[in-house]
């Protein structure tokens, strides 16, 4: 009872404060009132002993390493070379690997097989890659003094590319190309809607270009051409090839929630089928579950690697994670309760309800309160509701369910099932099928008896800050202090390491909220994520006082070594001072890159 009236007191506080957030966790306590699901508390890592988590911490990676050793079989090949531009771009880079093929040297695309072995290059797949990332100093300058400014892998590119992936996944499409924009007979163009037009291909009679969004309150798109970016009018361009989204980012979703089967079908019918694409749907089809495919080879990667990349909470809420990784699905009654189960769905759609508020004018055998102009009220929702008709229910053998079938406690699970997995099923057998390179890599028996939380944190970064938490991870080595110029200098640095680079940061953050630890964290680091700091006690940023610097210096890092450089004069202890130069630095850094590393 206590537990509950505090929840209805934060509730009410949240109403004040943030109202969208407010209705949508009170739709999630009416569907926990509706199927009387009992209330428990998720766990977290402080429900956890020290002795259990540290047990987690060393067994689990251990397990992984001895699983991708069996997988490898003690022969990892050579490590390939990904080269990329200052400006890491995952869809021309999947887009490109993609076209290559069977020349596809990361293998994120390839066909395993290979004469009669199904499975003849799945260790290609996790073959270590060497990541090169071009940088361009802010007066356009790609080289100092002859010296190219590519930076060399040696941790730090490759936090950076995967932070990249992380960020620009949930904007990753699949083109398909069509001969014509105008439909034959009609004459009307091809419709752009303005919910999903990023990354459709378009051409004017003077260069090609890809939409990129569209401006509210008018009808203009905007279009990054090669030479300008420019906002366009819908006759101002023909479609070249039409973008499909592989991931739902609309404000309901949590994370990254892969795109329903129909989608698929409704975008070919209404924009390719009569548009002369040279693709049929099968076609289609086969091009979303490769780029899906990929998506899990490159988790798989991540999850592999020996420098303990990390992977954004975003990009796998836990339903999924549960799902791919764990083996747990929604009818797991002794590995997954009623009350996650129905947190999990509402986290990767907060519209989900179990009543919904229905139009009764008309309707007998309801009585409406004279009084009131009240034409709505709720209702329990059915399985129509949620889009699954008869003919898909007979399809997945639901027997004894109807479309008019109401929600209740006995069949949720299998409603779960259907909404969240089974209308996935291109994507959630594709992203399977990469994540264990179908069925080489067994995760399940090393995460199934890990709780979820747990998997959660080791495998995962979180990208919201805590600037006290960052501060406690700050370290120095007591050698790096600069004693040529005396002891005074020396105290003058501790004095910057405990007390005002400190201070500075916790300036800042107030004054950008998450904005400026972000891009802290990305500069002397790569990535823009912190692994989960209770499952990585011994991850740190090294402070470093460098006499090549002055106070009137930027400063440096080194992402490799996760080291950030402050002048060996230590600006005086002036923390307006250091306050300044930390905030140029990141911001300059941002465009720069690995030029200023």
């Amino acid at each position: 009872i206590e537990e509950k009236n505090k929840r209805i007191e934060e509730l009410q506080k949240l109403e004040l404060s943030n109202a969208d957030l407010h209705k949508s966790l009170t739709q999630l306590q009416n569907n926990f009132k509706e199927l009387n699901i009992i209330y428990e508390k998720k766990k977290v890592i402080a429900d956890f002993s020290e002795d259990e988590v540290k047990k987690y911490r060393c067994s689990v990676p251990e397990l992984i390493n001895i699983e991708k050793e069996r997988v490898l079989g003690g022969k990892e090949g050579k490590p390939i070379t990904i080269e990329t531009p200052a400006i890491i771009n995952i869809q021309e880079l999947f887009d490109e690997w993609y076209e290559k093929g069977m020349d596809d040297k990361t293998f994120l695309f390839r066909n395993l097989s290979y004469l009669k072995d199904d499975h003849y290059h799945a260790k290609k797949v996790l073959t270590t890659w060497n990541v090169k990332i071009g940088s361009v100093l802010p007066n356009g300058r790609r080289t100092i003094e002859g010296r190219d400014l590519l930076a060399v892998d040696e941790g730090g590119p490759t936090q950076s590319f995967v932070a990249a992936f992380c960020d620009q996944l949930g904007d990753l499409v699949i083109r398909i190309p069509i001969g014509r924009d105008v439909k034959e007979g009609s004459g009307s163009r091809l419709p752009l809607d303005f919910g999903g037009c990023a990354g459709t291909r378009v051409a004017t009679k003077y260069e090609e270009g890809i939409v990129t969004g569209f401006l509210k309150k008018t009808s203009k798109y905007s279009v990054c051409f090669k030479s300008l970016n420019a906002h366009c009018l819908r006759e101002d361009f023909t479609i070249k090839e039409v973008a499909i989204s592989l991931f739902d980012r609309s404000e309901s979703k949590s994370g990254l929630v892969p795109q329903r089967d129909r989608l698929f079908e409704s975008i070919f019918k209404s924009k390719i089928k009569d548009f002369d694409s040279s693709m049929d749907y099968n076609q289609v089809l086969a091009k979303a579950k490769q780029y899906y495919r990929a998506v899990g080879r490159f988790f798989l990667h991540v999850i592999f690697d020996d420098q303990k990349l990390a992977l954004s909470t975003k990009i796998l809420p836990e339903f999924f994670m549960n799902v791919l990784l764990r083996g747990v699905l929604p009818e797991s009654e002794d590995m997954y309760s009623m009350s996650d189960l129905m947190r999990d769905l509402h986290s990767i759609d907060r519209t989900f309800s179990v009543a919904r508020q229905k139009h009764i004018k008309g309707e007998e055998n309801i009585k409406v309160d004279p009084n009131k102009k009240q034409t709505y009220v709720p209702q329990p929702s059915s399985f129509a509701d949620y889009g699954l008709d008869d003919e898909f229910l007979s399809k997945h053998k639901c027997e004894k369910m109807t479309q008019s079938t109401k929600i209740t406690t006995e069949n949720f699970r299998i409603l779960v099932d259907l909404i969240a997995l089974k209308t996935r099923d291109i994507a959630i057998s594709s992203l399977r099928e990469g994540i264990t390179l179908d069925g080489v890599v067994r995760f399940k028996p090393i995460f199934l008896l890990v709780p979820s939380v747990v998997v959660s944190k080791l495998l995962f970064a979180d990208p919201i800050y805590d600037v006290e938490k960052v501060i406690s991870r700050l370290a120095i080595d007591e050698t790096t202090y600069f004693y040529d110029f005396g002891d005074e200098l020396v105290e003058t640095q501790k004095l910057c390491f405990s007390d005002t680079l400190p201070n500075a940061l916790r300036i800042l953050n107030t004054k950008d909220k998450e904005e400026f630890l972000v891009g802290l964290i990305f500069y002397i680091t790569g990535s823009a994520y912190l692994p989960n700091l209770d499952m990585n006690p011994d991850w740190k940023i090294l402070i470093e006082f460098s006499p090549y610097l002055s106070n009137d210096d930027l400063l440096t890092a080194a992402t490799c070594a996760k080291c950030l450089r402050l002048s060996a004069w230590a600006y005086d202890n002036n923390v307006e001072e250091l306050s300044k130069r930390l905030e140029t630095t990141v911001r300059v850094g941002k465009y720069a890159g690995y030029g200023m590393n």
